[in-house]
Protein backbone atom coordinates (compact mmCIF):
# COMPACT_ATOMS: atom_id res chain seq x y z
CA UNK A 1 0.00 0.00 0.00
CA UNK A 2 1.36 3.61 -0.10
CA UNK A 3 3.24 5.43 2.53
CA UNK A 4 2.43 8.46 3.92
CA UNK A 5 5.05 10.71 5.63
CA UNK A 6 4.40 14.20 7.61
CA UNK A 7 6.50 16.41 9.42
CA UNK A 8 5.94 19.99 10.24
CA UNK A 9 8.84 21.53 11.82
CA UNK A 10 9.54 24.87 13.51
CA UNK A 11 12.68 26.72 14.40
CA UNK A 12 13.85 30.49 14.39
CA UNK A 13 16.79 33.06 15.39
CA UNK A 14 16.09 36.18 16.61
CA UNK A 15 18.52 39.21 16.86
CA UNK A 16 18.33 42.45 18.39
CA UNK A 17 19.66 45.24 16.05
CA UNK A 18 19.76 48.42 18.32
CA UNK A 19 17.01 49.68 19.98
CA UNK A 20 14.27 49.67 16.99
CA UNK A 21 14.97 46.60 14.88
CA UNK A 22 13.93 42.98 15.84
CA UNK A 23 15.00 40.46 12.71
CA UNK A 24 13.89 36.77 13.25
CA UNK A 25 14.60 34.15 10.70
CA UNK A 26 13.27 30.58 10.83
CA UNK A 27 10.26 28.19 9.30
CA UNK A 28 6.92 28.51 11.13
CA UNK A 29 4.17 30.80 10.90
CA UNK A 30 3.09 34.20 11.53
CA UNK A 31 -0.28 35.94 12.53
CA UNK A 32 -2.04 39.27 12.05
CA UNK A 33 -4.62 40.36 14.47
CA UNK A 34 -6.63 40.35 17.68
CA UNK A 35 -8.84 38.03 16.46
CA UNK A 36 -9.64 33.96 16.82
CA UNK A 37 -9.55 34.23 13.34
CA UNK A 38 -7.58 36.63 11.02
CA UNK A 39 -8.83 38.24 7.29
CA UNK A 40 -4.90 39.00 7.00
CA UNK A 41 -2.25 35.93 8.23
CA UNK A 42 -3.31 33.29 10.15
CA UNK A 43 -1.65 30.36 11.48
CA UNK A 44 -4.13 27.69 10.10
CA UNK A 45 -1.71 26.44 6.94
CA UNK A 46 1.69 24.80 6.84
CA UNK A 47 4.57 25.91 8.11
CA UNK A 48 6.97 28.28 5.56
CA UNK A 49 10.52 29.62 5.68
CA UNK A 50 10.20 33.17 6.77
CA UNK A 51 12.65 36.27 7.63
CA UNK A 52 10.79 38.89 9.54
CA UNK A 53 11.99 42.58 10.63
CA UNK A 54 9.98 44.37 13.09
CA UNK A 55 10.55 47.92 13.77
CA UNK A 56 9.31 49.74 16.75
CA UNK A 57 9.38 53.57 17.20
CA UNK A 58 7.51 55.65 19.22
CA UNK A 59 3.90 54.36 19.02
CA UNK A 60 4.17 52.57 15.90
CA UNK A 61 5.62 48.62 14.76
CA UNK A 62 6.28 48.02 11.48
CA UNK A 63 6.30 43.94 10.43
CA UNK A 64 8.20 42.85 7.27
CA UNK A 65 7.49 39.67 6.13
CA UNK A 66 8.89 37.60 3.30
CA UNK A 67 8.23 34.25 3.47
CA UNK A 68 8.81 31.33 0.77
CA UNK A 69 5.10 29.14 -0.05
CA UNK A 70 4.17 26.06 -1.54
CA UNK A 71 1.83 24.85 -4.75
CA UNK A 72 1.66 21.05 -3.95
CA UNK A 73 -1.01 20.14 -6.55
CA UNK A 74 -0.19 17.46 -8.87
CA UNK A 75 2.42 16.47 -7.42
CA UNK A 76 1.30 13.14 -5.76
CA UNK A 77 3.44 14.54 -2.74
CA UNK A 78 6.88 14.53 -4.51
CA UNK A 79 8.83 17.40 -2.72
CA UNK A 80 10.95 18.31 -5.45
CA UNK A 81 8.34 18.95 -7.73
CA UNK A 82 6.31 21.24 -5.30
CA UNK A 83 5.86 24.71 -7.10
CA UNK A 84 7.64 27.63 -5.42
CA UNK A 85 5.76 30.85 -4.85
CA UNK A 86 6.81 33.58 -2.87
CA UNK A 87 5.46 36.40 -0.62
CA UNK A 88 6.38 39.88 0.72
CA UNK A 89 3.93 41.46 3.31
CA UNK A 90 3.89 44.59 5.42
CA UNK A 91 1.86 45.51 8.55
CA UNK A 92 1.99 49.00 10.01
CA UNK A 93 0.43 48.76 13.55
CA UNK A 94 0.01 52.88 15.07
CA UNK A 95 -1.61 53.60 18.49
CA UNK A 96 -3.02 56.92 17.84
CA UNK A 97 -4.37 57.46 21.11
CA UNK A 98 -4.22 55.95 24.15
CA UNK A 99 -7.01 53.70 23.52
CA UNK A 100 -7.57 53.63 19.92
CA UNK A 101 -5.17 51.10 17.32
CA UNK A 102 -4.92 51.50 13.29
CA UNK A 103 -3.01 48.91 11.49
CA UNK A 104 -3.04 48.94 7.58
CA UNK A 105 -1.63 45.59 6.37
CA UNK A 106 -0.38 44.58 2.14
CA UNK A 107 0.57 41.20 0.97
CA UNK A 108 2.01 40.61 -2.91
CA UNK A 109 2.41 36.80 -3.79
CA UNK A 110 4.31 35.72 -7.44
CA UNK A 111 4.89 32.40 -8.54
CA UNK A 112 9.21 31.25 -9.45
CA UNK A 113 7.31 28.64 -11.29
CA UNK A 114 7.13 30.26 -15.26
CA UNK A 115 9.15 28.32 -17.63
CA UNK A 116 10.24 31.25 -19.80
CA UNK A 117 11.16 33.72 -16.78
CA UNK A 118 12.38 32.23 -13.43
CA UNK A 119 11.91 35.02 -11.65
CA UNK A 120 13.09 33.84 -8.13
CA UNK A 121 12.58 36.26 -5.27
CA UNK A 122 12.06 39.92 -7.17
CA UNK A 123 13.75 42.43 -5.61
CA UNK A 124 11.44 45.11 -6.75
CA UNK A 125 9.29 44.12 -3.61
CA UNK A 126 12.21 44.51 -1.00
CA UNK A 127 11.28 48.12 -0.34
CA UNK A 128 10.47 48.27 2.84
CA UNK A 129 8.11 51.79 2.73
CA UNK A 130 5.94 52.20 -0.02
CA UNK A 131 2.74 50.51 -0.73
CA UNK A 132 3.19 47.26 -3.32
CA UNK A 133 0.01 48.55 -6.22
CA UNK A 134 2.49 51.40 -7.48
CA UNK A 135 5.27 48.82 -7.83
CA UNK A 136 3.10 46.92 -9.52
CA UNK A 137 2.39 48.76 -11.92
CA UNK A 138 5.93 49.98 -12.82
CA UNK A 139 6.48 46.41 -13.15
CA UNK A 140 3.40 45.66 -14.67
CA UNK A 141 2.89 42.78 -12.94
CA UNK A 142 0.39 40.74 -13.16
CA UNK A 143 0.84 39.45 -9.41
CA UNK A 144 -1.66 39.27 -6.79
CA UNK A 145 -1.70 42.03 -4.09
CA UNK A 146 -4.30 42.13 -1.42
CA UNK A 147 -5.15 45.37 1.61
CA UNK A 148 -6.65 45.27 4.19
CA UNK A 149 -7.58 47.62 7.34
CA UNK A 150 -7.61 47.10 11.17
CA UNK A 151 -9.10 49.44 13.82
CA UNK A 152 -9.21 48.11 17.46
CA UNK A 153 -10.47 50.07 20.77
CA UNK A 154 -10.00 49.04 23.90
CA UNK A 155 -12.90 49.23 26.57
CA UNK A 156 -12.03 49.18 29.95
CA UNK A 157 -9.08 47.67 31.34
CA UNK A 158 -9.01 44.15 29.96
CA UNK A 159 -11.40 44.39 27.24
CA UNK A 160 -10.74 45.21 23.14
CA UNK A 161 -13.53 45.81 20.61
CA UNK A 162 -11.60 44.49 17.28
CA UNK A 163 -11.93 44.80 13.62
CA UNK A 164 -10.42 43.74 9.98
CA UNK A 165 -11.59 44.96 6.65
CA UNK A 166 -9.83 43.02 3.64
CA UNK A 167 -9.39 43.77 0.02
CA UNK A 168 -8.67 41.41 -2.85
CA UNK A 169 -10.21 43.69 -5.19
CA UNK A 170 -13.28 45.91 -5.61
CA UNK A 171 -15.15 48.56 -7.59
CA UNK A 172 -17.35 50.91 -5.49
CA UNK A 173 -20.13 51.50 -8.13
CA UNK A 174 -20.26 47.72 -8.13
CA UNK A 175 -20.59 47.37 -4.32
CA UNK A 176 -23.17 49.80 -4.40
CA UNK A 177 -25.13 48.59 -7.37
CA UNK A 178 -25.63 45.17 -5.05
CA UNK A 179 -25.83 42.82 -8.27
CA UNK A 180 -23.30 40.35 -6.85
CA UNK A 181 -20.47 41.22 -9.37
CA UNK A 182 -17.60 38.88 -8.67
CA UNK A 183 -14.93 41.36 -8.49
CA UNK A 184 -16.22 42.27 -5.69
CA UNK A 185 -13.39 40.91 -2.95
CA UNK A 186 -13.97 41.95 0.19
CA UNK A 187 -13.61 40.04 4.16
CA UNK A 188 -15.04 41.96 7.35
CA UNK A 189 -14.30 40.62 10.88
CA UNK A 190 -15.71 42.22 14.52
CA UNK A 191 -15.33 41.11 17.72
CA UNK A 192 -14.98 41.89 21.21
CA UNK A 193 -12.60 39.99 23.87
CA UNK A 194 -12.61 40.99 27.63
CA UNK A 195 -10.39 38.98 30.04
CA UNK A 196 -11.11 38.87 33.34
CA UNK A 197 -14.52 39.23 32.05
CA UNK A 198 -17.12 40.32 34.72
CA UNK A 199 -14.44 40.98 37.44
CA UNK A 200 -14.02 37.29 37.06
CA UNK A 201 -9.86 36.72 37.43
CA UNK A 202 -9.12 33.77 35.10
CA UNK A 203 -12.17 34.39 32.74
CA UNK A 204 -12.00 35.35 29.22
CA UNK A 205 -14.86 35.37 27.05
CA UNK A 206 -14.78 36.45 23.04
CA UNK A 207 -17.61 36.79 20.51
CA UNK A 208 -16.05 37.59 16.85
CA UNK A 209 -18.03 37.75 13.43
CA UNK A 210 -16.04 36.83 10.10
CA UNK A 211 -17.72 37.22 6.42
CA UNK A 212 -16.02 36.89 3.60
CA UNK A 213 -16.84 37.51 0.22
CA UNK A 214 -16.82 34.71 -2.99
CA UNK A 215 -13.89 34.88 -5.29
CA UNK A 216 -11.46 36.50 -2.09
CA UNK A 217 -7.98 35.15 -2.00
CA UNK A 218 -8.67 33.75 -5.29
CA UNK A 219 -6.34 34.71 -8.50
CA UNK A 220 -6.52 34.13 -12.37
CA UNK A 221 -3.55 32.61 -11.93
CA UNK A 222 -3.85 29.91 -9.44
CA UNK A 223 -0.67 29.64 -8.34
CA UNK A 224 -1.07 32.58 -6.84
CA UNK A 225 -3.48 32.29 -4.51
CA UNK A 226 -3.26 33.17 -1.20
CA UNK A 227 -2.69 29.86 -0.24
CA UNK A 228 0.21 27.69 1.22
CA UNK A 229 0.31 23.42 1.15
CA UNK A 230 -2.73 23.43 -0.24
CA UNK A 231 -4.50 25.72 2.71
CA UNK A 232 -5.66 28.88 3.35
CA UNK A 233 -3.67 31.70 4.27
CA UNK A 234 -6.37 33.12 6.35
CA UNK A 235 -9.36 32.07 7.43
CA UNK A 236 -9.41 28.40 7.18
CA UNK A 237 -13.15 28.48 5.10
CA UNK A 238 -11.10 30.10 2.58
CA UNK A 239 -13.78 32.33 1.25
CA UNK A 240 -17.68 32.46 0.23
CA UNK A 241 -18.74 32.20 4.00
CA UNK A 242 -19.98 34.03 7.50
CA UNK A 243 -19.33 32.69 10.71
CA UNK A 244 -20.16 33.44 13.90
CA UNK A 245 -18.22 32.30 16.79
CA UNK A 246 -18.08 32.30 20.72
CA UNK A 247 -14.78 31.02 23.39
CA UNK A 248 -15.03 31.29 26.70
CA UNK A 249 -11.98 30.31 29.22
CA UNK A 250 -11.82 29.90 32.91
CA UNK A 251 -8.33 29.47 34.61
CA UNK A 252 -8.37 28.67 38.84
CA UNK A 253 -4.93 27.67 40.05
CA UNK A 254 -4.34 24.73 37.67
CA UNK A 255 -7.97 23.99 36.59
CA UNK A 256 -8.72 25.14 33.07
CA UNK A 257 -12.06 24.51 31.46
CA UNK A 258 -12.87 25.98 27.85
CA UNK A 259 -15.42 25.94 25.12
CA UNK A 260 -15.34 27.04 21.74
CA UNK A 261 -18.04 27.31 19.12
CA UNK A 262 -18.89 28.44 15.48
CA UNK A 263 -21.31 28.54 13.21
CA UNK A 264 -21.17 29.03 9.85
CA UNK A 265 -22.64 29.24 6.55
CA UNK A 266 -20.56 28.53 3.57
CA UNK A 267 -21.19 28.18 -0.02
CA UNK A 268 -20.31 24.95 -1.74
CA UNK A 269 -19.51 24.73 -5.40
CA UNK A 270 -21.86 22.51 -7.13
CA UNK A 271 -20.32 18.92 -8.76
CA UNK A 272 -21.12 20.27 -12.58
CA UNK A 273 -19.91 18.66 -15.56
CA UNK A 274 -18.18 22.16 -16.25
CA UNK A 275 -16.32 22.40 -13.14
CA UNK A 276 -17.32 25.94 -12.81
CA UNK A 277 -16.37 28.37 -9.78
CA UNK A 278 -18.89 30.15 -8.38
CA UNK A 279 -16.00 31.83 -5.41
CA UNK A 280 -15.61 29.25 -2.79
CA UNK A 281 -12.68 27.01 -4.16
CA UNK A 282 -9.52 29.06 -4.03
CA UNK A 283 -7.93 26.64 -6.20
CA UNK A 284 -10.36 27.57 -9.16
CA UNK A 285 -9.63 30.56 -11.60
CA UNK A 286 -11.61 33.59 -11.07
CA UNK A 287 -12.59 32.92 -14.88
CA UNK A 288 -13.63 29.65 -14.58
CA UNK A 289 -17.25 31.02 -13.83
CA UNK A 290 -20.63 29.87 -15.29
CA UNK A 291 -20.95 30.46 -18.81
CA UNK A 292 -23.09 33.50 -19.53
CA UNK A 293 -23.66 33.25 -23.61
CA UNK A 294 -22.76 31.42 -26.58
CA UNK A 295 -19.79 32.76 -27.14
CA UNK A 296 -17.86 31.41 -23.87
CA UNK A 297 -17.83 34.59 -21.79
CA UNK A 298 -18.00 34.22 -17.95
CA UNK A 299 -21.08 35.24 -15.94
CA UNK A 300 -19.86 38.08 -14.34
CA UNK A 301 -22.92 39.10 -11.76
CA UNK A 302 -25.01 36.89 -9.83
CA UNK A 303 -22.49 35.83 -6.88
CA UNK A 304 -24.11 36.28 -3.53
CA UNK A 305 -22.78 35.06 -0.21
CA UNK A 306 -23.95 30.75 0.77
CA UNK A 307 -24.58 30.06 -3.09
CA UNK A 308 -24.73 28.17 -5.41
CA UNK A 309 -24.86 25.35 -2.57
CA UNK A 310 -25.67 26.25 1.24
CA UNK A 311 -23.94 24.43 3.60
CA UNK A 312 -24.34 24.96 7.60
CA UNK A 313 -21.86 23.79 9.58
CA UNK A 314 -22.03 24.23 13.57
CA UNK A 315 -18.54 22.73 15.68
CA UNK A 316 -18.21 23.04 19.06
CA UNK A 317 -15.35 21.47 21.66
CA UNK A 318 -15.64 21.49 25.27
CA UNK A 319 -12.43 20.63 27.39
CA UNK A 320 -11.52 20.43 30.62
CA UNK A 321 -7.89 20.02 32.65
CA UNK A 322 -5.36 20.49 34.96
CA UNK A 323 -2.24 21.37 34.18
CA UNK A 324 0.63 19.46 35.68
CA UNK A 325 3.38 21.71 34.07
CA UNK A 326 2.28 25.38 34.00
CA UNK A 327 5.31 26.27 31.87
CA UNK A 328 4.90 23.65 28.75
CA UNK A 329 1.41 23.71 29.00
CA UNK A 330 1.27 19.87 29.89
CA UNK A 331 -1.84 19.42 31.15
CA UNK A 332 -4.10 16.01 32.26
CA UNK A 333 -7.09 16.31 29.84
CA UNK A 334 -11.05 15.53 29.18
CA UNK A 335 -12.93 16.80 26.31
CA UNK A 336 -15.82 16.42 23.86
CA UNK A 337 -16.21 17.74 20.38
CA UNK A 338 -19.22 17.81 18.19
CA UNK A 339 -19.80 18.63 14.61
CA UNK A 340 -23.19 19.01 12.52
CA UNK A 341 -22.61 19.44 8.81
CA UNK A 342 -25.78 20.14 7.11
CA UNK A 343 -25.52 20.32 3.18
CA UNK A 344 -28.49 21.94 1.20
CA UNK A 345 -28.25 18.67 -1.06
CA UNK A 346 -27.41 15.11 0.47
CA UNK A 347 -26.61 13.84 3.54
CA UNK A 348 -25.91 15.69 7.01
CA UNK A 349 -23.11 14.31 8.75
CA UNK A 350 -22.97 14.92 12.73
CA UNK A 351 -19.70 13.65 14.89
CA UNK A 352 -19.12 13.06 18.16
CA UNK A 353 -16.40 11.76 19.84
CA UNK A 354 -14.41 12.46 23.10
CA UNK A 355 -10.60 11.86 24.19
CA UNK A 356 -9.28 11.60 27.79
CA UNK A 357 -5.16 11.55 28.06
CA UNK A 358 -2.16 13.90 28.36
CA UNK A 359 -2.27 17.29 25.94
CA UNK A 360 0.74 19.94 25.53
CA UNK A 361 0.25 22.75 24.13
CA UNK A 362 3.34 22.83 21.72
CA UNK A 363 1.60 24.35 18.57
CA UNK A 364 -1.73 25.78 17.98
CA UNK A 365 -4.90 23.16 17.12
CA UNK A 366 -7.12 23.85 14.29
CA UNK A 367 -9.86 21.72 14.45
CA UNK A 368 -12.27 24.05 12.45
CA UNK A 369 -12.02 22.80 9.10
CA UNK A 370 -14.29 22.18 6.00
CA UNK A 371 -13.03 20.58 2.44
CA UNK A 372 -13.89 23.46 0.34
CA UNK A 373 -12.45 21.36 -2.94
CA UNK A 374 -10.59 18.34 -3.85
CA UNK A 375 -6.71 17.67 -4.04
CA UNK A 376 -5.33 17.40 -7.41
CA UNK A 377 -3.43 14.32 -7.06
Amino acid sequence: GPTYVHHDWNAWADYKAGKYFHLTLGRGKNFFGDGLRSLFLSDNAYSYPYLKITTSVWKVRYVNLFGAMSDIRGTNGRWNDFDLKFTSMHYLSWNALKRLNIAVFEAIIWQDNDPDYRRGFDLNYLNPVLFYRPTEFSLGSPDNALLGFAVNVRVGRESLIYSQLMFDEFLLRNVRAGEGWYGNKQGLQLGVVGHDAFNQPGLTLRAEFNYVRPFMYTHSDTRQNYAHFNQPLAHPYGSNFWELLGQAEWRKDRFVVSEVFSFAVLGQDTSSADNSSYGSNLFLPESARPVRDSEGRPENFGYYLSDPSRVTLYHSELRAGWLVEPRSGMMLEAAWTMRVRTPEYGQGLTTNFFRLGISANLKDRHVFQDPRYRLER
